[in-house]
């Protein structure tokens, strides 16, 4: 195994009767977040009550000494993903953001998570494995910011019971402004066909353009809605040379 690099870490304080400082574990044990710890093989050394309901687990399950792909959960088919991830956190020492889409929670629903992952570092400064912290997805749009509105979790049920299933299929490429053409061949159906039913969404709507049916979705935040079915299971990386600072790598030593 390479060598993973190391930081200069000045009067750190390490538990001694466990491998993980009673302050961080209190941080993470408080938190409605998910948080986890693994050592340098990817194999886990910790995660918090929130982590193990993301998985759908029990918990009293013992995650502890388990690689991903031990883990009865769908994460297991992305382990060698997971573990490369890992990897580069702790190889570049800078924060690694993964987007995650499994199901997730309780419910077992498909959903994106952002995972951010960051190496972690003994006492003396060693990388002994990677941190990471994860949130569900947050929806910002550039309009957002101009009209001043907070960021929000995409939806994955539709908060409007006016239109059916397949219209709200139609809906979702619509407000990222598709053609009916382009709509037709994302949806394998006729272009006559979308057309149709974009009239019948207009009536419902009672609007008669593309503006006033945008309009519409935001006011009902259908605008944040995603279909389900259009999410893939999947692990990829967003980034692998965020900035991370020495005063973040700190508050991840033992």
């Amino acid at each position: 195994m390479d060598k993973i690099k190391q930081k200069d870490f000045t009067d750190p304080v390490k538990s001694a009767t466990s491998p993980i400082s009673q302050q961080l574990l209190s941080l993470c044990e408080s938190s409605t977040d998910p948080w986890g710890i693994k050592d340098v093989d990817s194999c886990y050394m910790y995660g918090n009550k929130a982590y193990l309901e993301l998985l759908n687990l029990p918990s009293n399950f013992n995650i502890e000494g388990r690689l991903d792909r031990e883990m009865p959960h769908p994460i297991s088919e992305f382990s060698s993903e997971s573990r490369q991830q890992d990897r580069q956190a702790q190889e570049s020492q800078k924060k690694v953001s993964v987007l995650d889409i499994h199901p997730y929670g309780r419910e077992k629903i498909i959903q994106p998570y952002i995972f951010d992952k960051l190496p972690f570092y003994d006492s003396n400064g060693n990388c002994i494995g990677s941190i990471f912290h994860a949130k569900k997805l947050q929806f910002y749009s550039p309009m957002n910011c101009v009209h001043d509105q907070l960021p929000s979790s995409l939806l994955l049920s539709s908060p409007c019971k006016t239109f059916s299933i397949k219209e709200l299929d139609v809906i979702f490429y619509a407000l990222q402004s598709f053609s009916a053409k382009e709509i037709a061949r994302e949806l394998n159906l006729s272009h006559r066909t979308i057309e149709n039913k974009m009239q019948e969404i207009y009536r419902k709507a009672t609007v008669c353009s593309l503006k006033g049916l945008k309009d519409y979705c935001r006011e009902r935040e259908l605008d944040k809605y995603i279909p389900p079915k259009f999410l893939r299971c999947g692990s990829n990386t967003i980034n692998c040379v965020s900035d991370y600072n020495d005063s973040e790598a700190e508050s991840f030593r033992l």
